[in-house]
């Protein structure tokens, strides 16, 4: 099952770690959690780091996931009980998509998602240095 690792602030950005097999609905409920700690750092940039994540998740449940996160996002930026955020989601084959497929359905729905096979072009597209503290 993948659960939430960590959470720490670095270089303005929330750092997020995930680890352990992709199950969606503790995924979904992950999402979750990493919400309520944006909206209790007041974090507008957030950097997923999913390279300890295994699996191969279905088309489908790419498509869940990114459907269901952006629309609770999107919830919680209507409420104004967040700011816009950027998501940089870092992972690797399986269980990310080449083809960006999560990535699309999200940004179609309003979430300002990119996804990276690497720490450093995420950081880097959050405009922010990986090694500054």
């Amino acid at each position: 099952m993948a659960r939430i690792l960590k959470c720490d602030m670095k270089n303005d950005c929330l750092v997020v770690q995930i680890f352990g097999d992709f199950i969606l609905n503790e995924a979904c409920s992950n999402f979750l959690e990493m919400l309520k700690v944006i909206e209790a750092y007041k974090a507008n940039k957030v950097v997923v780091d999913c390279l300890q994540v295994m699996g191969a998740p279905s088309t489908i449940e790419r498509f869940s996931y990114a459907e269901s996160g952006a629309d609770e996002l999107m919830r919680l930026l209507c409420a104004k009980k967040i700011g816009e955020v950027k998501f940089a989601y870092v992972g690797i084959e399986p269980p990310f998509d080449k083809d960006h497929f999560g990535q699309i359905v999200a940004n179609n729905r309003g979430a300002n998602i990119k996804t990276f096979n690497n720490v450093e072009d995420a950081f880097s597209w959050l405009g922010k240095d990986p090694a500054t503290k």
